[in-house]
């Protein structure tokens, strides 16, 4: 009779672990949460402009309908966007970083080995549900308050943490 218990146990063990998982993040909503309403944004209506030749060519340019936040927010505070490139103040930083040179793929570098990480990593975590994220990258992790006490330790003025 154990003998049997036993065998279905051991039999519900191996199903588990042929779940499947998506990834390393589970996005699969928990019981009770539901949808983010306040990501949904809404168009602006469309209008007809007063002079055609405002417009931009077809093709080109983007729509006037559609909804740049970013944008929206920095004229409304009276500014505007800065340009995608490197502000100038940085110009310093940037070349005393690269004095040694850089390399042009480091994103495609970083995601292969970053791949190759997680799959030695993530190997052997079969077993659990779950968010895998967190138990692949825990070694790599900082714990922010005890780096918050060694800089305090050294005499560095650092902001408080919040409550725990």
């Amino acid at each position: 009779m154990t003998g049997k218990i036993i065998l279905a146990i051991a039999a519900c063990i191996a199903l588990s672990a042929c779940a499947s998982r998506g990834g390393l993040h589970d996005f699969r909503l928990k019981p009770g949460e539901g949808p983010d309403e306040f990501k949904v944004t809404t168009q602006k209506p469309l209008e007809q402009p007063a002079d055609y030749t405002a417009l931009p060519p077809p093709g080109g340019g983007t729509n006037r309908a559609d909804l740049n936040p970013n944008a929206q927010a920095a004229e409304a505070l009276g500014g505007t966007l800065r340009s995608p490139g490197i502000p100038s103040a940085d110009g310093a930083l940037v070349r005393h970083t690269g004095r040694y040179g850089r390399e042009e793929n480091i994103r495609a570098t970083l995601d292969t080995e970053d791949e190759q990480y997680r799959k030695r990593r993530g190997a052997f975590r079969v077993l659990g549900r779950g968010d895998r994220y967190y138990s692949v990258y825990a070694g790599q992790a900082l714990d922010a308050r005890a780096e918050q006490d060694r800089f305090r330790n050294r005499g560095v003025t650092v902001p408080s943490a919040p409550p725990q």
